[in-house]
């Protein structure tokens, strides 16, 4: 059973179905699932998740089967210490260990997924738990191989766009399908792998549609019994090839995503002319107050009395590649180029109130090597840049240009029943204002140890230490203006420093036999935490002034 965050029981079929599955799978593991020795792919050491400092979160195939749906964070609920944000059926983000937003990381397949998710509540999460093929979230040393900021966290949602292996038979392909009856939501997939040779192809979609949430109760006298706004209409599809050859593969893909959600409870900003004299300084409309016209193919919206919603479109390309034993004293290398073109607008009726859109470009590239003085492990690089602009009436962040590079290092040793683990990452950030020109510029460096101490048969101690850094990112240092979303004013500081978080985590983990568990304590100590701290000021449209300040947390 699941239950909707109204509380109202939710009844729900779930059906899959694999057709011809006898291909050869990219990540092994034994045919016992009381047994089986799960291999994490987020860290190309392969480490068994419970040598790990700090066991990964794995969520596998029979996992995602049993536990889809209509978001990554919903998903995840089923793990113990996740939670999920809601923000409608459209909108929902994670959040581990009361952790969220930027110190969140969620990835496609190890790289960025450079959507806007980070910048509102309101702002989907561009990754696809029904075209998954396995989620690692990863905490302790690890996470320093994805960002130095990921105080939560780093999520890692495995796709299979790009074929890692050829079908024995030639052919092998799923369909899934899910019923939920609080949103009378239907939710369908379908995907399937050709090969033949060293040539893979893999075709892949999905399409889902959810109706407004039923609720127990109205919210307000003369409401339905269904909350406006909340329902979602997405599409999604990818294509990708691979060549395979000895000891690794190369290959490319294409995806398309296109998502309609309303935002329950959502208002624009509208000036008062007795409240001007309150007001922080904000952008300026470029588009003006709006006619509403309900008369468009959406039922949901028609009596709601101009109720926003969002129109998303995002096209992705990715290219990938590993080569094993290249060279003397290499085992691997892997290497990721992504491209991704984002854009949504936040619609009333026909009429657009503000366009988000980001361009991003990442680069990733690194090493296993073999090990030095007993020391085994990977070292690499990373850059990332993203162009971003809005306009409209709550275009509160202004244009930018982000680039990040990053260096990392992970490495890990092995003596008797002890194993230890040390990460380190160094990343240097500049933060173009285009509108003033001023460029913010840091860097960071984070650093993490652990150790798993195998102390009697199945049983592992696990102890993490880790000092990590986070930059601020562009709204904390440049917003200035509406943020409807939070129903705020915002305004950012460009003197923000980078914070930096202590973290001690400890626990007893048992992931083999008929009984498994993991049990863990943790304690986080965060200075120069940043956050929107509210001035006092209230309009009486009810949007309240927020300045953006750091302290110890």
């Amino acid at each position: 059973m699941k239950k909707s965050i109204f509380n109202y029981t939710t009844f729900f079929i779930s059906m899959s179905y694999s057709l011809f599955a006898n291909a050869s799978p990219a990540i092994k593991s034994t045919e016992n699932r009381n047994n089986e020795v799960l291999e994490v792919y987020s860290t190309p050491l392969h480490t068994p998740q419970e040598k790990m400092a700090i066991p990964v979160s794995v969520l596998t195939q029979e996992d995602l089967r049993a536990n889809r749906s209509a978001s990554i964070a919903e998903t995840l609920t089923s793990l113990p210490g996740f939670h999920a944000s809601f923000f409608g059926g459209g909108s929902v983000h994670p959040v581990i260990r009361g952790m969220s937003g930027n110190r969140v990381k969620v990835l496609h397949s190890g790289s960025d997924l450079m959507d806007v998710s980070s910048i509102g509540a309101d702002h989907t999460i561009t990754s696809e738990p029904f075209l998954s093929q396995r989620i690692e979230v990863l905490k302790g040393p690890s996470t320093l191989l994805y960002g130095g900021g990921t105080i939560g966290g780093a999520i890692n949602v495995i796709d299979s766009k790009i074929p890692m292996s050829v079908p024995e038979k030639g052919y092998e392909g799923e369909l899934h399908y899910q019923y939920d009856s609080v949103s009378k939501g239907n939710t369908g997939s379908v995907g399937l792998t050709l090969g033949e040779n060293n040539l893979a192809l893999r075709l892949e979609g999905t399409k889902r549609y959810q109706s407004d949430y039923k609720q127990p109760e109205p919210l307000h006298q003369g409401e339905t019994s269904r909350l406006a706004g909340s329902y979602q209409d997405n599409q999604s599809a990818n294509i990708g090839v691979s060549w395979l050859f000895d000891d690794g593969y190369i290959g490319i893909g294409y995806g398309e995503q296109h998502r309609r959600y309303g935002l329950p409870g959502h208002t624009h900003f509208h000036d008062h002319e007795d409240d001007h004299h309150h007001h922080a300084p904000i952008r300026p409309p470029l588009i003006g107050h709006h006619h509403h016209n309900h008369n468009h193919e959406y039922p949901d919206e028609q009596h709601q009395h101009g109720i926003p919603y969002i129109v998303m479109d995002s096209k992705r390309w990715d290219l990938r590649g590993e080569k094993n034993n290249p060279f003397t004293g290499i085992e691997s290398i892997r290497f990721s180029a992504v491209r991704t073109d984002y854009h949504h607008d936040e619609k009333e009726g026909n009429e657009v109130s503000t366009s988000f859109k980001n361009k991003g470009d990442e680069l990733r590239l690194t090493f296993t090597h073999q090990p030095i003085w007993g020391w085994h492990g990977v070292i690499g690089g990373q850059f990332n840049q993203r162009d971003f602009s809005a306009q409209g009436e709550e275009a509160y962040v202004p244009s930018t240009k982000t680039k990040n590079h990053s260096l990392f290092l992970l490495e890990e040793y092995q003596l008797g029943d002890f194993r230890y683990e040390l990460g380190f990452r160094q990343e240097w950030q500049s933060l173009l204002n285009r509108e003033t020109q001023k460029n913010n510029k840091q860097s960071a460096s984070s650093i993490s140890a652990g150790l798993a101490w195998n102390f009697t048969q199945d049983y592992f101690l696990n102890l993490s230490l880790s000092h990590t850094k986070r930059l601020p990112v562009a709204e904390e240092l440049y917003a200035n203006g509406v943020h409807a979303a939070s129903r705020t004013i915002e305004k950012g500081d460009p003197n923000l420093t980078a914070e930096a978080a202590n973290n001690i985590d400890i626990g007893i983990t048992k992931v083999t036999g008929d009984i498994q568990f993991n049990m863990s304590a943790y304690y986080n100590r965060i200075n120069n935490y940043i956050y929107g701290q509210f001035t006092g000021t209230e309009l009486n449209n009810g949007y309240r002034s927020l300045q953006y300040v750091q302290n110890d947390a």
